[in-house]
């Protein structure tokens, strides 16, 4: 195979010369803990925290390779995500074909602020997917530093060898791993590079902001010379280092500062409307009241000096008041749209979706995600004697704003322990679809038709298709929800195949949905329900299922969609009772008669 290296454009390279005979500081590394073999590369993630130049890598070769192979990587401003999320980046640098424990020389410009990912492993030979890597002791994030700047080493990591196809492959990172060791020598980029923070970058007036100069600059000398413009009217405001200043009008403000030393021309950086004074951010929540009556809360974060509520989805300002109610005449979900502003910031616009009836909301508070396709199983308490209607559910999801998924409500009954690889224990009662609003923010999934729970405890399991479901690690204290009228105990998540949602996956446990179930109690509706009394039983084509198509009502045709039959074909079985039959108790087991795991649920008051 013929040696692949390549390097960044000619922009970089012109740094080869700068750097030369500059002195070169390597990155520290973690102890040598073990060498890991496989058909994929692993290496490690930083953010630089300079502008700065790497000189050289090398490969660590414990294992006695003849080859080496390295790789580095611009992520952008963003750290990859945790498995199974992957990320590509830009490839910066890439040599396949150098001996192993040889010094590759490097020209690779890093950017402060900038996420990189360095990739690295010996071989057996020229081109070989498998790859030996060096890793560190203990496992986990590894605190070093970059010209005298500390930085965190986090395991990243591809599932393929990378000196077989080229690299720049599809990305990960793991923070409990152990890095992959990449040797990799750092020296200070020639440059002036002006860049400042700020404590507070908004909030009301009179607004105090203390600013910190954070330039480097490659000249012995350091920076020699600061001037701010705080308002962007092209005027000096200030020439200290790390200036104060008040801003006591409503606006949004550039801010630039340009700086000088004895080597490099004057550099200058501007940061459009980087101060924001008197801004505003809209949201509500809302409660129920009385019966499909809701009391809207305004939370807007400002606060807010007005308002305008669209509480009917129909795009006409319903109330300019801050805390409005508003009667529904019926349960189905509505979209609700509020418009703040506050002294001379723009208007901002919120919509969520609602649902009038009652709530029981677990957290809000992602911290990890399953790929689409996963599973989240918990048990469900009804306590009402009529049992309860159930609307929508509201989710929280960690995929792209506008991702399309659809959800599936599976029932089985007395929980779901010991249930998670038995599909024939489940049947799919019920779902909806949903389009993302982003990244850790609420999604409600209307149901197609409500879902009626008789009293009793049930296990659900929420399957996610086409989105990825955020979870929160389980503490004991937040994984129980209760109320008057429901109890949520929730416990695990699962990783399955889109098609099967109690196939073969990893169960973690705990892990604690976040989402809220939007439900009310049938005597308050007055409405008809269709809903779960027990589990199927599996035939040649699986269990069947019973999916409504609408609600009952009197005088008009209730369809109900039966699918997995065999021989297309079922004896319908309506009863006014679940308790007896002229066969004897509810439910009556037909193990006896050759149907094992089937029962008789309802009274054969009228058999078709």
């Amino acid at each position: 195979m013929p040696r692949h290296r390549t390097a960044l454009a000619a922009a970089t390279a012109l740094l080869a010369l700068a750097v030369l005979g500059r002195a070169q500081a390597p990155i520290a590394l973690p102890a040598f803990g073990n060498t890991f073999s496989g058909t994929l590369t692993r290496g490690f993630w930083f953010t630089s925290p300079v502008d700065c130049v790497i000189t050289g890598l090398r490969v660590p070769n414990e294992a006695a390779q003849p080859n080496q192979v390295v790789e580095v990587v611009d992520l952008g401003t963003v750290p990859p995500p945790v498995f199974p999320g992957t990320v590509t980046g830009t490839q910066l640098f890439y040599d396949n074909a150098t001996p192993a424990g040889t010094h590759i020389p490097t020209s690779i410009a890093l950017v402060a602020g900038n996420v990189y990912g360095v990739l690295g492993a010996c071989n057996p030979s020229l081109g070989s997917a498998q790859s030996f890597s060096s890793y560190g002791t203990p496992a986990g994030p590894f605190t070093t530093s970059i010209l005298g700047n500390s930085v965190q080493l986090t395991r990243f990591a591809t599932q393929s060898g990378i000196a077989q196809n080229g690299g720049n492959q599809p990305c990960y990172q793991d923070p409990s791993g152990p890095i992959a060791r990449v040797f990799v020598d750092i020296a200070v980029a020639p440059s002036l590079h002006p860049d400042f923070t700020a404590d507070v970058t908004n909030g009301a007036t009179p607004l105090a902001v203390q600013f910190t100069d954070m330039s480097t600059t490659s000249s012995a000398g350091g920076v020699q010379s600061w001037a701010w413009d705080f308002d962007g009217n092209g005027t000096i405001d200030s020439t200290l280092q790390n200036p104060s200043f008040v801003y006591n009008a409503c606006g949004s403000y550039d801010v630039a500062l340009t700086i000088t030393d004895n080597s490099n021309p004057p550099a200058t950086t501007t940061k459009t409307d980087f101060i924001v004074t008197d801004p505003v951010e809209a949201a509500f929540d809302y409660s129920r009241t009385a019966l499909r009556r809701l009391q809207f809360t305004d939370t807007s974060d400002g606060p807010a000096t007005s308002w305008a509520w669209d509480l009917d989805g129909n795009g006409t300002i319903d109330s300019n008041q801050r805390n409005p109610a508003f009667t529904y005449p019926t349960t189905a979900p509505v979209d609700v749209t509020l418009t703040v502003t506050r002294l001379c910031s723009p208007p901002d616009t919120i919509t969520r979706t609602v649902v009038p009836s009652r709530r029981r909301e677990t957290i809000f508070d992602g911290g990890n995600n399953g790929g689409t396709g996963w599973t989240v199983l918990f048990d469900l308490f009804v306590k009402p004697q009529q049992g309860i209607e159930v609307f929508a559910l509201e989710t929280l999801s960690n995929s792209p704003v506008n991702t399309p998924f659809t959800l599936e409500v599976w029932l089985t009954s007395a929980g779901h322990a010991g249930k998670h690889t038995t599909p024939e224990a489940w049947s799919r009662v019920a779902s909806g679809s949903g389009v993302t609003r982003g990244p850790l923010e609420r999604t409600m999934v209307p149901l197609t038709a409500p879902l009626h729970v008789p009293p009793g405890r049930y296990g659900v399991a929420l399957h996610y298709l086409g989105a990825q479901p955020q979870y929160t690690d389980g503490n004991g204290s937040n994984q129980l929800y209760n109320d008057t009228f429901v109890r949520l105990d929730l416990g695990v998540s699962r990783g399955t195949s889109a098609g099967a949602p109690f196939g073969a996956g990893t169960t973690y446990s705990p892990r604690v949905w976040n989402g809220t179930i939007h439900f009310e109690t049938g005597i308050a509706t007055g409405d008809a329900g269709y809903g779960f009394a027990g589990e199927g039983c599996p035939g040649s084509l699986g269990v069947p299922t019973l999916l409504p198509q609408g609600l009952p009502t009197l005088g008009s045709t209730f369809r109900v969609d039966v699918a997995n039959l065999p021989l297309s074909a079922a004896f319908l079985v309506v009863g006014l009772n679940n308790t007896s039959s002229s066969l004897g108790a509810l439910p009556l087991s037909f193990t006896g008669v050759g149907a094992p795991g089937c029962s008789l649920r309802a009274s054969d008051d009228s058999l078709t």
